[in-house]
């Protein structure tokens, strides 16, 4: 249901206050008041999907905005994705982050710890506050205009995700804590 020529940012995340979907929402506002060839994806489910659509409605910009629900076909919607986008208030690793890398797609996340861990900042994504829509409606516009960036994002990701974050390494992490403690 995607135009063919239009771009589509996207996200996956429950749908609860923590993962910033609100300040997705008011980005993709901004993003749209500068484009008209963007879509976006809401993949998740959670107890405030109803009050996320009367916003998107508020702003104006519900025909823009696909809410996807519960899927079980997330790598075929993240295929589709241009540019993955969680503006997310709290988070224990990230883990999304580097599905979406592994992807190859560019990601745009909240500069806190665990998130910033995983996206290099210029290198495979770009970091912006949590809450701060312009920030993140300013570096996806970056990305949006920019396929040749886009692209090169995408590979860094994925190279970063293949060397930092593989089973092998990540299990020796986990047994080194666990040692450790």
């Amino acid at each position: 249901g995607v135009c063919p020529h239009s771009l589509v940012v996207g996200t996956v995340a429950r749908l609860v206050p923590d993962k910033g979907i609100e300040c997705f929402l008011e980005m993709a506002a901004l993003i749209l008041g500068a484009r008209n060839d963007v879509q976006f994806f809401i993949v998740g489910e959670g107890p405030i999907r109803g009050a996320l659509q009367q916003r998107a409605d508020e702003l104006g910009i519900a025909p823009h905005i696909l809410f996807l629900g519960h899927r079980d076909d997330i790598r075929d919607l993240m295929e589709v994705m241009d540019v993955f986008v969680l503006p997310t208030k709290r988070e224990g690793f990230g883990v999304v982050f580097a599905e979406a890398m592994a992807m190859g797609k560019p990601t745009v996340g909240s500069f806190i710890g665990p998130v910033a861990e995983v996206i290099e900042d210029g290198v495979t994504g770009y970091l912006a506050p949590p809450d701060d829509a312009q920030g993140f409606a300013k570096r996806v516009l970056v990305l949006l205009a920019d396929e040749n960036k886009r692209r090169g994002f995408g590979a860094a990701g994925r190279q970063r995700v293949e060397r930092y974050f593989n089973e092998t390494r990540m299990c020796a992490s986990i047994e080194g804590h666990y040692r450790r403690l």
